[in-house]
């Protein structure tokens, strides 16, 4: 798991393209490096970005892991809100901790501020 998950609360029917994805990773993040991962990987990729976050999307294609988000907290809110744009706004994109002790619904409003006070 990670500090903080970003997607949906619930299984959707939406799949994020992994491809389209880290295409766009690496134009936000050019420097960071990405693996895609095979087989049986709980993830599809995995992405280190500088200041040692990691990133990885869930094998089903739904949410952001992210770690290091604790020591990063802008870094965790660029990626958060970076995501929100990658999923359609018709559905609904949370970040959470995994023990869901809070959650903040991301639309195309949220602002870096309510971001970070949440995350913070």
């Amino acid at each position: 798991m990670g500090d903080y998950i970003v997607g949906p609360l619930e299984p959707t029917d939406f799949q994020v393209d992994t491809t389209s994805v880290i295409t766009e990773l690496r134009k936000r993040w050019p420097t960071a490096r990405i693996q895609q991962t095979l087989g049986n990987d709980p993830v599809r990729f995995r992405c280190y970005l500088p200041h040692g976050m990691y990133v990885a999307l869930d094998r089903s294609q739904q949410a952001l892991l992210l770690e290091g988000g604790i020591d990063n907290i802008e870094d965790c809110v660029s990626l958060a809100l970076w995501f929100r744009l990658q999923v359609p706004a018709n559905y609904e994109l949370y970040v959470y901790d995994p023990g869901l002790h809070g959650q903040l619904e991301l639309t195309l409003k949220t602002t870096e501020y309510e971001a970070m006070h949440f995350m913070n």
